[in-house]
């Protein structure tokens, strides 16, 4: 990689992991590589966003070693997920900005498949995440609603739409089928948060 200048080089781009419909013509495109080490189960993640240059020579814009902007662009690229995180906001597979998500919701969000609490679209660029016990996020480009546990979270957000409530709110929720298809049926993310009011609210009875 030319350090001067940041661009990286064919040999580079083809040790690289790319999403299967990667667009290679795209001004941006993201992807992965993993480094193994000789001692055992040790290896280093690196994630990168890249700008095209020309034909088959791209700038580094931005490259992860850890946090969500790592993570989710790998689960991008392996197919986990159709969107990532990079530069405070989530991005949709060409490149365009889908809303702004503040860095402290996006260091919660899972996106592999194999974490049982994914984020997951529910319609409309909506979103949701969950975590049983400790917070719910609805996520739109209009606002972002969390449900937080009050007793892990004692942070203020002018940008988020926030309800802290009592440990008991949260006991045995989680996000149904059932529950997810009634979400998918509604119209605006504050008929949702309604919703999840309504689901929250027979945990404190």
């Amino acid at each position: 990689m030319n350090k001067s200048k940041n661009i990286i080089t064919t040999q580079v781009l083809e040790a690289l992991a790319y999403r299967k419909d990667q667009d290679f013509d795209a001004n941006y495109i993201v992807a992965y590589n993993i480094e193994e080490f000789d001692s055992e189960d040790s290896y280093a993640l690196k994630s990168y966003v890249l700008k095209k240059v020309s034909d088959n020579e791209f700038r580094v814009k931005k490259m992860y070693t850890s946090g969500p902007g790592c993570d989710s662009i790998r689960a991008f690229v392996v197919g986990d997920s159709d969107v990532y995180w990079h530069n405070h906001a989530i991005y949709d597979k060409n490149h365009k900005v889908l809303f702004k998500l503040p860095d402290w919701i996006a260091e919660e969000l899972s996106f592999f498949c194999d974490f049982p609490n994914l984020i997951t679209h529910i319609k409309d660029n909506i979103f949701i995440f969950a975590d049983s016990g400790s917070y719910i996020f609805l996520l739109s480009p209009k606002k972002h609603i969390a449900f937080l546990n009050s007793q892990y979270y004692h942070l203020t957000d002018s940008n988020v739409e926030m309800y802290k409530l009592d440990s008991i709110m949260f006991k045995n929720f989680e996000v149904t089928e059932d529950l997810f298809q009634k979400l998918s049926d509604l119209e605006t993310i504050d008929e949702m948060k309604e919703l999840i009011q309504k689901e929250l609210t027979p945990n404190s009875i």
